[in-house]
């Protein structure tokens, strides 16, 4: 054990000559409300809150208030297995540049840029206020299927 070693009965807080701080233990509970990351040179301004408390919703907030200009990085799988990832909207994808893409909200998906390319499966269209078989609703479905040569 190090000089620097805090030991808890079977539990160990240690900080190493390299400054890394480990906390071994089956969890770790922070009686705070932000947990601030920061890697910026010596003397760099502003607050970087990496996780918050939201006190007006009471939710968890990753990169509250854009904290971190580069914004949040989700590298590899999200979800996998039985679970998924679960937004809840109004949700905007960009594009590299920057550039809205997609919209999904309460009003449905609206395509901003680019192009649908259907690999497998069915296209449905069903148009606001048309009943199946209703002369507006067979003629947009003989265009998609023309579309997409079926």
């Amino acid at each position: 054990m190090a000089q620097s070693d805090i030991v808890f009965g079977d539990k160990e807080i240690s900080l190493n000559a390299e400054s890394n701080l480990y906390v071994n233990a089956k969890w770790v509970k922070i009686a705070g409300r932000d947990l601030k990351l920061d890697a910026r040179p010596p003397g760099a301004t502003g607050t970087r809150r990496a996780l918050a408390h939201n006190d007006t919703s009471d939710s968890l907030a990753i990169n509250l208030a854009g904290d971190y200009p580069g914004g949040v990085t989700i590298e590899g799988i999200v979800g996998g297995g039985q679970s998924s990832l679960r937004l809840r909207g109004p949700v905007e994808i960009l594009d590299a540049s920057g550039n809205i893409v997609v919209v999904i909200n309460d009003n449905g998906i609206t395509l901003v840029k680019g192009s649908v390319t259907l690999e497998d499966g069915d296209v449905r269209v069903r148009i606001k206020g048309a009943a199946p078989g209703m002369a507006q609703y067979n003629h947009v479905w003989a265009w998609v299927k023309q579309l997409i040569g079926g």
